[in-house]
């Protein structure tokens, strides 16, 4: 009964800690109103086909590309980032648990 309690608890924790846990260092997306959508200057192509104009067009979509790269990039940054502290939480409370299993077992 008591294992089964503590593994609730535990449960609790880590679901509710996993939510407050938030700072990450280098280059960031994630805001306080949560992980925002790509929004990014979506270029529309030129009125015309003159050369300037078609050079213009083409470092614009290159551009977008660039920014949507770096969204996922960071987006992919932040899934690791997360997966590790979720293993992490995880190997610290089965760490409790084990410790709390040989304390009940040694009496």
């Amino acid at each position: 009964m008591k294992k089964i309690f503590l593994m609730l608890i535990l449960t609790i924790i880590l679901c509710t800690a996993s939510a407050t846990i938030g700072f990450v260092f280098g280059r960031k997306n994630l805001s306080l109103l949560g992980y925002p959508e790509f929004d990014s200057f979506k270029p529309s192509p030129p009125n015309d086909k003159d050369i300037s104009s078609a050079d213009y067009y083409k470092q614009e979509v290159e551009n977008y590309f660039s920014n949507a790269e770096g969204y996922i990039e960071n987006a992919i940054n932040y899934i690791s980032r997360i997966e590790n502290a979720i293993q992490k939480a995880s190997d610290k409370a089965h760490s409790v648990i084990d410790e709390y299993n040989a304390w009940v077992r040694s009496d």
